[in-house]
C-alpha cells in the first residue's frame, strides 16, 4: 500500500447499515474520499454478523445479509480482510493509535462510543447520516 494511501476500516454495526438503510456504502465512500485507499474489515466482524445471524434480535436479517455481502467483497476483492483476534472495537483503537498509522486511518462506524474514542485520538469517522448520507466527524 502507497504511503500516502488512505486505510478505510469497516465496522459491525456500519456494514449491517446499509441493509437497513438500503445504501451502497462502498460507492458512498467513494463518493467522499479524494485520495487513494483501501476498505479493509477486521476478522471479528465476521464473527460479530454470525453471533448476530444466530440471534434472535431484529438485526439478524442485517447481519445475515451484512455477511454475505462482505464475504462477496472479500472474495471479489474489493474489501480486504485483516485477521484480527481481539474484539472489533479494541483493534480499531489499537489499529488507529500505530504511529505508523497516523493520518491515514478512516473507520466507518455509528457506534457513539467508539466514535467519540476515536475523534479523541484524532482519526478521521465516517457515520451514516439520516437513512441515505454519509457524514465526515
Amino acid at each position: 500500500m502507497e504511503s500516502e494511501s488512505k486505510i478505510v476500516i469497516l465496522d459491525t454495526n456500519f456494514s449491517m447499515a446499509q441493509f437497513l438503510y438500503g445504501m451502497d456504502v462502498l460507492k458512498e465512500i467513494s463518493k467522499k474520499l479524494d485520495s487513494a485507499y483501501g476498505v479493509f474489515v477486521p476478522s471479528m466482524v465476521l464473527t460479530e454478523l454470525a453471533g448476530i445471524k444466530g440471534g434472535r434480535t431484529k438485526d439478524a436479517g442485517n447481519a445475515s445479509a451484512a455477511l454475505k455481502w462482505l464475504k462477496k467483497k472479500v472474495e471479489g476483492h474489493e474489501v480486504k480482510l485483516i485477521l484480527t483476534t481481539d474484539s472489533v472495537d479494541s483493534w480499531i483503537m489499537d489499529f488507529a493509535k500505530k504511529k505508523e498509522n497516523k493520518g491515514k486511518i478512516i473507520v466507518c462506524t455509528n457506534d457513539v462510543a467508539l466514535r467519540k474514542s476515536l475523534k479523541k485520538k484524532g482519526v478521521k469517522v465516517i457515520t451514516l447520516l439520516g437513512k441515505k448520507k454519509l457524514t465526515f466527524s
